[in-house]
């Protein structure tokens, strides 16, 4: 089994930071300012090791708080073909092809959270994406994650869907 991260492993640069800038686009993020400055105060909050993960994430998930699954799919998957994927690593794509060639199982595992993840995992026919889950009630995204946070010792808890089945965890 191969294990990948994301940001700045495989990507050149921080899909959630990059989901940012696409959301403020948008106009899903209101006060750009304001947003832009907590999330520059957690990112050297999570540099000095102190970052709190639950209020971190409260404040990334507060943009897609009532929005429906299917809105937020349709707008992750032109933010992934756009913008993400052409950001990533040919060294990275070309070690993925390696390990599918030696018959590996490929897992993608970050702390961007799921509805990025995922799809981009799809995207690149992995057999596995662990990221920390949004919580969705009716259809919508309430704001809030839910289960393991794939983030430090997180990493360390998750577990991937079994392998002999192309699963994804979102």
């Amino acid at each position: 089994m191969a294990i990948f991260d994301l940001d700045d492993t495989l990507l050149d640069g921080d899909a959630t930071g990059l989901w940012t800038e696409w959301l403020i686009q948008l106009g899903w993020i209101t006060d750009p300012e304001r947003y832009r400055a907590i999330w520059a105060q957690q990112m050297a909050d999570y540099a000095a090791g102190r970052l709190d993960m639950e209020a971190h994430l409260s404040h990334l998930l507060s943009p897609l708080a009532g929005r429906t699954v299917s809105e937020v799919e349709a707008e992750v998957g032109t933010f992934l073909d756009t913008e993400l994927l052409p950001r990533l690593y040919r060294e990275g794509r070309e070690r993925i092809a390696w390990h599918r060639d030696q018959g590996h199982q490929v897992v993608i595992i970050s702390a961007s959270t799921a509805q990025l993840v995922a799809p981009l995992a799809e995207r690149l026919a992995l057999d596995a994406a662990l990221a920390t889950r949004l919580e969705v009630k009716d259809g919508c995204y309430t704001g809030r994650a839910q289960g393991i946070r794939t983030f430090r010792d997180g990493k360390l808890a998750a577990q991937p869907p079994h392998l002999g089945l192309f699963g994804f965890t979102q």
